[in-house]
């Protein structure tokens, strides 16, 4: 009985622990266009603030 809880208490935390390493914030968010990164886009396209979103635009 105490390895079946153990073996569940340890699922969870690993569980646990690959969703926080794994959640990767892919959207940069900003107030002004100054706030977006320059590694966003190509060399040729700006970022650019939309809506508080950087997005890259030709």
């Amino acid at each position: 009985m105490v390895e079946i809880v153990k073996f569940i208490y340890v699922m969870i935390i690993f569980f646990s622990l690959f969703l926080v390493v794994t959640k990767v914030d892919a959207v940069y968010w900003c107030f002004d266009n100054s706030d977006c990164p320059q590694h966003l886009c190509h060399e040729l396209i700006i970022p650019r603030c939309k809506i508080g979103v950087c997005v890259c635009l030709p």
